[in-house]
């Protein structure tokens, strides 16, 4: 069985649009939204006994530790009402590309516990067990026209060795136009950084398929875990950076570096380019599950409705 985890904070019709998709492909599977209520309102009704909302749900925002906080309640919530082999996690903005019986024949042979985008920063203190070459990587998580790897590095390693600098400006990391402008970076590393003890810091794309094992890691959190919790919970962009960091460092857990997204980022932006009916061929090729981002009701969606086979009626 595989369930679902969304995180949603605009556009209730498409995200009603996107777990119908689901019900149709999936055949009703669980699914456990985190939406925040403070941008707009999202009703699951008719969507089925099996959608679930988070109650607590906390207020969001983009490279905030806050987009960790609601994966983390939607997993419990999704695992509390099931038990689906695999958990998927996506945004409101996301929308599946491939049929369903050939997602689930990828997982049902996986020798891996999660496919994730993941490289570490600096040199990997534990024993390598995960597939794929990192470099060139995030795969069908495009990114044309810039180093992804950099692009990431800059955003994730600049909290994790800086210090807070209102209104200061960051001029000493070439090429980076967009890097954060709320921190400076500093000669040293923080007395209270985990990587000083023996954990290596990965990074990498916030959406992910995991199985339940690696669920479990999450569910049931170590005292490490939870001292990395509270380390990350005042860096930014932690949701590229915490999963990664706590999967990537348990040596039960096996990592396949694709984690089967489509995605195209353009060289000067934060967030991947919104994708249309031009870049439906290269979804198509990519073999790639899922892909983002997408305007609500876009003609995109409606071809890729006919391609998956998938009605969304009245």
């Amino acid at each position: 069985m595989i369930g679902f985890v969304i995180l949603s904070h605009n556009n209730p019709g498409q995200v009603r649009r996107l777990i119908r998709t689901l019900n149709a492909l999936y055949d009703s599977p669980p699914i456990a939204c985190h939406h925040d209520f403070g941008q707009s309102s999202l009703s699951v009704e008719g969507l089925g006994p099996h959608v679930h909302l988070v109650d607590a749900s906390v207020a969001t925002g983009w490279g905030k530790w806050s987009l960790v906080v609601g994966y983390l309640r939607a997993l419990r919530l999704l695992y509390r009402h099931a038990n689906p082999d695999w958990s998927v996690l996506l945004s409101g903005a996301d929308y599946p590309v491939r049929a369903a019986d050939e997602v689930a024949r990828v997982l049902q042979s996986a020798s891996v516990d999660a496919f994730l985008d993941l490289s570490p920063l600096g040199g990997e203190r534990n024993p390598p067990r995960h597939t794929g070459d990192p470099d060139p990587r995030l795969l069908h998580y495009k990114k044309k026209d810039v180093n992804t790897r950099r692009h990431l590095q800059a955003r994730i390693t600049l909290p994790i060795g800086s210090i807070a600098a209102p209104r200061d400006e960051l001029t000493d990391i070439p090429d980076f136009a967009t890097v954060p402008r709320r921190s400076i970076r500093v000669p040293f590393s923080s007395p209270l950084s985990p990587f000083k003890r023996g954990w290596t810091c990965y990074v990498g794309s916030q959406w992910f398929t995991a199985n339940r094992k690696a669920a479990d890691v999450f569910l049931h959190p170590t005292p490490g875990q939870i001292r990395l919790r509270k380390y990350y919970s005042r860096r930014w962009v932690p949701d590229e950076s915490f999963v990664h960091t706590v999967l990537g460092n348990d040596p039960s857990i096996s990592i396949d570096r694709d984690p089967r997204r489509f995605a195209i980022w353009d060289l000067d932006g934060w967030h991947p380019r919104t994708l249309g009916l031009n870049e439906l061929p290269e979804m198509q090729k990519s073999g790639a599950h899922f892909a983002r981002k997408f305007a609500p009701d876009g003609e995109v969606l409606d071809a890729l409705d006919r391609q998956l086979g998938v009605s969304q009626g009245g």
